[in-house]
Parts: C-alpha cells; structure tokens; sequence
C-alpha cells in the first residue's frame, strides 16, 4: 500500500468520517467520507497542500509540497478505513479534498480509470476554481466526470480577493468553459458558491450571479454554508442575508441545492482538510 492509515475520526453522526494519510516520504494529508441516503461519498485530495490560497479554506493556508501519484489517490478509494460503505451502494469519488486537481490532472485522470478498471460502481467528480484551458483539457480527455465550478464571486476583481491563485480575468473563459462542458456531458454542471457574510452575499451579487452564468440551463447552483475556522477570519452569512439570497436564486427558476457540510466536528467538512503532525 502507498498510504498508511495514521489516524482515523469518525464523527458523531455516524455517516462521516475523516482519515488522517502517512506517504512513505512522511507527509500528511487527509481524506473525508461520508454516507448520505442514496450513496456513498469519498472525498479525496490530489495534493499535499493547495497553491490557490483560498481565503475560505484551512487546506489553502498550506502551500503545496507535492502533488499525490495516482497509486495514492487510488488508495484513498479503495481502502474504507472507516468500514462505513460495505453495502453495495452508489459510491461517488469527488476529487473535492485537500489540492486543485486541474494542477494534478495526469494523476487524477490516471486514478480514474485505475479505480473504474477495479469496480464499475464508483462515479467520480471533481470541484475546480480553475483556469478555464485546465477544464477544456479535462472535458477531452474525461467528458464523463462530473464537473463542479467553484466561483464563489461573480466579479473577477472580487473573486481575485478570495482565490488569490487564479487569474481575475479568468471568470467568463471559466464560465464558457463549463458550458462546454456540459455539452460535452450532457448534464449540468455544478457552480459552488460559498455565501461569506458581507463578501459575496447581498442581493446584489446574486443578481449579479446570474447574469455571469447566463440564462440557459447548462448548471444548477451549490450554494454552501461556510464552515467557520479559528484560523479564518471570514464568517458565515447570516440566516436573513443567506434567505434574501436564495430568494432571488429561486425567483428566476434556477436549480439551486442549499448544502450544508457533515462531519463538522471532526473537521472533515468542506475547507476543513488539512495536512497535519
């Protein structure tokens, strides 16, 4: 095995649960499960660190040491060490952890057909803030994986300010990307949007939201409950700004998923992985 189990969390839920990885060269890294009522999820890293810097996530505080070899992307997948999905269920793998897989896609590619060649039962995704000629070379060379966007801002000025490893002029390519995409497909692709209080949540960014990803239905939207860290000094939007955001999401008829992270309290939620010892 390229990985050993150094420690293994299962939160209080009992459907999540988080595995703390040792590499042979001695780097941490961390991959998160959990079990919803349909399927299974692995959520797994594709690097030890992450180079985007992302305001919102614990993973971005640490800079990249390596990128993780197929063989060890592999390993998070097929090994359960929380014995939680033995049933024969959906599993999904989404390359959502620790890393920007769009900056390790020759592994992640690699690990896909490594993992489809073993089980036909596992679907795959991966969540990417970008650019937008990574994502282009994804849709040749994988078409089927699902593809998550995460924007997060609907201005490149202030999506520079909270993603500070991407390019500002690099929103509409990435948004023309995605519809490309899901052509390619032939589902929609997912558009993450984390709502951080007094950043990213008035009306006025919806509004402005909108009209960045157009009228057609190529999408449907993941708007994300922040999951607040001592190390972060951003914070959640409130109840009131996050229902006047949404309100505006639904009254033009967009497909929009409110979604909230399990495994808080063992720290296995969105932007909560991190390399650790």
């Amino acid at each position: 095995m390229t990985i050993r189990l150094a420690e293994l969390m299962v939160g209080s839920d009992g459907t999540s649960a988080k595995a703390l990885w040792t590499t042979t060269d001695g780097l941490t890294f961390e991959t998160g499960y959990f079990r919803y009522a349909e399927y299974d999820t692995a959520c797994v890293s594709s690097q030890v660190g992450c180079n985007m810097g992302c305001r919102f996530c614990v993973t971005g505080l640490q800079r990249v040491i390596r990128n993780l070899s197929s063989e060890e992307i592999v390993a998070q997948v097929l090994n359960d060490p929380a014995e939680m999905f033995t049933e024969p269920r959906r599993f999904k793998v989404s390359f959502q952890g620790m890393g920007e897989p769009m900056q390790n896609l020759d592994a992640v590619i690699g690990a896909v057909r490594e993992i489809t060649r073993c089980s036909p039962r596992y679907e795959f995704g991966v969540s990417t803030v970008g650019p937008a000629h990574a994502v282009q070379r994804l849709t040749a060379a994988a078409p089927d994986i699902k593809l998550q966007l995460s924007v997060h801002a609907p201005k490149p000025r202030e999506r520079k300010a909270l993603i500070p490893g991407v390019p500002s002029s690099d929103l509409s390519a990435l948004i023309a990307a995605g519809r490309c995409h899901a052509q390619a497909s032939r589902r929609r692709v997912v558009v993450n949007y984390l709502l951080l209080d007094g950043v990213n949540d008035a009306v006025s960014d919806a509004a402005a939201l909108l009209d960045l990803l157009g009228n057609d239905d190529w999408y449907e939207l993941k708007v994300s409950t922040f999951n607040e860290s001592e190390n972060i000094v951003l914070r959640r939007s409130t109840a009131s700004s996050t229902l006047a955001f949404l309100s505006v999401l639904e009254q033009r008829g967009t497909h929009v998923n409110h979604f909230t992270s399990m495994g808080q309290d063992i720290e296995s939620g969105c932007g909560q992985l991190r390399s650790r010892r």
